[in-house]
């Protein structure tokens, strides 16, 4: 275990005696089984980040850490966040009320790590207390973290340019609709597009599904339209036995070329080559439904959120459990309705159990 003398005399800070110390009580949670590090961050609201440590378990509680913000201003407001990793991936997250820092003093904060946010993975800056994220689900046009070459915390506004409501592009009546021109309204909610792809965000949609054996788990979302997708922009809910609201989320980074593909995986996936992404949010059975929100709109849905099918949703010999599923290539635009009825065999042809050869390669 990392002791208090250990990390102050290791981490770069300020002057003597300033320090941050975070008592971390989890005896609710096994070690190593439930989580097998401690994560502790401090963001001030005029310096940003200023220290971060991830520190080993030994199973003893509680755990004593402490952070040396680096260059913070006097009588800074200090946003601690407590992570715990298992296997270097984050299950769970407390973020504790902000502290006042000041130079040269020492500050101690006390933090509970619940057994009920286990796998209840929060956006950033949200608390997680009793196995829910406060304050709900993010709104999709804020920021997901800090932007690039950002250093400060997030600001929590829209700076990051917003998805248009409609098709980015003009359908001029290809997608087989009777779309002519350019799109204002919302995205078609018909039955799903059959004719040339365009370039809308209206063309991101889930394109393969993994539920196996052990963990094997997976979802593939496909960029099928024209344009790069800034995927900071986009919310992956989970919503387990059918529940109306999700018990899990994430909102993901990076960005998605235009015809290419981006697999999550759960942590500890047989296989992760494929992966571009490891989090606990992907830990579905055949019961789960998932929701794929990008700029404030609803993309795609996989199952649905109308309560509990039982061990999974059936239509047409095909299943949703230790199964793989594949969109069928004629699927260019997503299901936006969470609550219809759902038929996997509508939009998806089935492989077998564990079948993971074509993830990432739609």
């Amino acid at each position: 275990m990392w002791r208090v003398a250990a990390l102050l005399a290791i981490l770069v800070g300020c002057a003597d005696g300033t320090a941050i110390i975070v008592e971390v009580e989890g005896s609710a949670l096994n070690v190593p089984a439930d989580i097998d590090q401690l994560r502790i961050s401090a963001v001030g609201d005029r310096s940003g980040l200023m220290a971060e440590l991830t520190a080993s378990l030994d199973g003893t509680w509680p755990q004593t850490l402490a952070i040396r913000p680096g260059e913070a201003g006097t009588d800074e407001t200090v946003r601690i966040t407590v992570e715990g990793l298992l296997g270097g991936a984050r299950v769970l997250q407390r973020v504790l009320s902000p502290a006042d820092f000041a130079n040269g003093r020492e500050v101690t904060l006390t933090v509970v790590l619940e057994r009920e946010c286990l796998g209840v993975v929060c956006p950033t800056g949200v608390d997680c207390l009793a196995g829910r994220c406060e304050g709900g689900l993010p709104d999709a046009g804020m920021d997901s973290g800090r932007d690039a070459g950002d250093v400060g915390p997030r600001d929590g506004g829209s700076d990051a340019p917003r998805v248009d409501a409609g098709d980015a592009g003009s359908d001029a009546g290809m997608d087989g609709g009777t779309d002519v021109g350019t799109d204002t309204g919302p995205p078609d909610t018909g039955p799903p597009d059959t004719g040339p792809i365009d370039a809308g965000f209206g063309t991101v949609i889930f394109s393969e599904y993994v539920e196996g054996s052990s963990f094997y788990k997976a979802l593939e979302i496909y960029n099928a339209s024209a344009t790069t997708l800034d995927l900071s922009t986009c919310t992956l809910a989970r919503y387990q036995n059918g529940a109306a609201t999700p018990m899990g989320s994430l909102v993901l980074s990076g960005t998605l070329a235009s015809r290419t593909t981006f697999v999550a995986c759960h942590p500890m996936m047989p296989m992760t080559g494929p992966c571009d992404l490891l989090d606990l949010v992907i830990n579905h059975n055949g019961d789960d439904g998932y929701s794929l929100t990008c700029g404030g709109m609803l993309m795609d849905t996989f199952g649905a959120n109308t309560g509990d099918p039982g061990t999974e949703w059936t239509g047409g010999g095909v299943g949703t459990a230790d199964i793989t599923l594949r969109r069928k290539p004629s699927i260019v635009r997503g299901d936006t309705n969470l609550g219809d009825v759902f038929d996997p065999s509508v939009e998806w042809d089935p492989f077998a159990s564990d079948t993971v050869s074509g993830l990432g390669t739609r």
